[in-house]
């Protein structure tokens, strides 16, 4: 297990609001992604005197810090925030993009997904903005609209099919 682990520099950014609405949280999110952000999480917390705050974390590369705390300070609008560099560790994953055959009753369409290969349960994940929109397309023509968990189960048995565009099959017509 040991020689699968791989590394590389990152920088985890620690920074406490108590002042921001929930409106002013999602714009701010999306605008730490785009300055560089890999990935930012939001979690609510109660500060001194009952105040309602939230912590974010916010994982980027070292060569994003800059861009970064330039967001930070105007879109979170604070004027402190800790900045950890860190060792990031990881398990390089395997992906895949396939095309498949979508079948409804009455119809049938190609689709291409994406998905990662999950070691620990010896699958592949397709990727969950993919499955939402399959399950898009499939709204206008099912009477029964498949749950994401049913479309992730079957396009994670399609991706392991070894023909070149494997086919998957969905639910009943809608009148």
């Amino acid at each position: 297990m040991r020689s699968l682990i791989h590394h590389k520099e990152g920088c985890l950014f620690l920074v406490q609001t108590d002042h921001l609405s929930g409106e002013d949280i999602g714009v701010a999110i999306g605008i730490l992604y785009e300055s560089g952000a890999r990935n930012v999480q939001v979690i609510p917390t109660i500060t001194k005197k009952n105040r309602p705050a939230y912590i974010f974390l916010i994982d980027a590369s070292q060569a994003e810090t800059e861009n970064l705390e330039e967001a930070i300070v105007r879109e979170l609008s604070v004027t402190g925030w800790h900045r950890l560099n860190s060792d990031h560790c990881y398990i390089p994953a395997k992906e895949m993009k396939r095309t498949f055959c979508v079948s409804t009753p009455g119809s049938s369409f190609s689709f291409v997904a994406r998905a990662k290969w999950d070691e620990g349960a010896a699958q592949w994940r397709p990727e969950q903005e993919d499955c939402l929109s399959l399950r898009l397309l499939l709204k206008a023509g099912l009477v029964s609209l498949p749950g994401v968990i049913e479309i992730k189960r079957k396009l994670s048995a399609a991706f392991s099919s070894e023909e070149k565009e494997p086919s998957i099959e969905f639910g009943s017509r809608s009148a």
